[in-house]
């Protein structure tokens, strides 16, 4: 299927979201069910990578629970870092677009409806960006966050072509600021 050839609704249901998991046993869960929920998810692809507590077996609870759930593993169960396992999860998903979700956060459940309708109504776009706004667990992390000078939303002050993207995120553009995440 071409990008030009969907509608945002049929897009939806093609989307494979790549998890990393790395001694995640006790978020993973969450993060799982904040997508397997959204309209449209085809898939869930937890990468488990080499984690030193209970993650593996909590993942493969989470695929017995979810059918659209699916579990891989390096080569030797090794660790070899949260790129290397979206990755992996990228090489093994079927989904005609991919998302990112890291093990400790979650999507709300309007994750993807502006994204996908931006993907369809523009086959010419690779990929697609989106703010992001911290949650959490105690005032006194949210505290320690923001005195370290990190932003509470991530984004970028306004749109910015490809080609310039790299300057942006090295704090080089002279109008551009700002980042985003790979999830």
């Amino acid at each position: 299927m071409k990008h030009g050839d969907a509608t945002a609704a049929g897009a939806m249901e093609r989307i494979s979201v790549v998890v990393p998991v790395f001694n995640a046993a006790d978020r993973v869960s969450r993060a799982v069910a904040s997508a397997v929920m959204l309209e449209g998810v085809k898939e869930v692809i937890l990468v488990e990578d080499g984690s030193n507590d209970s993650s593996w077996q909590v993942c493969e609870e989470i695929k017995k629970r979810y059918s659209s759930v699916r579990l891989f593993r390096h080569p030797g169960g090794l660790n070899r870092g949260a790129g290397a396992s979206r990755n992996l999860g990228v090489s093994r998903s079927t989904g005609d677009f991919v998302a990112f979700l890291d093990a400790d956060d979650r999507y709300l459940p309007d994750r993807f409806e502006q994204d996908l309708q931006i993907l369809v109504d523009d086959p010419s776009i690779d990929g697609v960006y989106s703010a992001i706004r911290n949650e959490y667990e105690s005032e006194k992390l949210r505290e320690l966050w923001l005195s370290q000078r990190r932003p509470e939303f991530l984004t970028l002050s306004q749109p910015v072509p490809p080609e310039e993207l790299i300057l942006v995120l090295f704090g080089l553009h002279p109008t551009v600021f700002g980042g985003f995440c790979t999830d």
